[in-house]
């Protein structure tokens, strides 16, 4: 009989969701885009992409201690949108944000 055993510490699995398990449409870079284009930015669909890949790039390592809430994500997603598109203002990023 196979008997497992396990430590007395709970066990995590995490789920990298987007692109993994949900496959949104429009995806997040056309919707950013969007609502970029109104605010005045000129970049494309690609530009988008190749901004998106490199702040999360970027930003990987931050959140060693794997800690996190709702709050927490939505400052580093700000962030991350503000890196995107940097050539707008604080309050432009704002609505794209939102």
């Amino acid at each position: 009989m196979l008997s497992i055993s396990y430590p007395n510490s709970a066990i995590t699995i995490v789920f990298d969701a987007v692109g993994t398990l949900i496959f949104a449409r429009p995806t997040v870079a056309e919707v950013y885009l969007s609502t970029a284009i109104p605010c005045g930015w000129s970049g494309t669909l690609a530009d988008v992409q190749n901004r998106f890949r490199s702040s999360f790039s970027s930003m990987s390592g931050r959140d060693l201690d794997f800690n996190t809430s709702e709050s927490l994500q939505r400052v580093r997603w700000r962030a991350l949108v503000g890196q995107v598109f940097g050539e707008l203002t604080a309050p432009q990023v704002d609505l794209i944000f939102e």
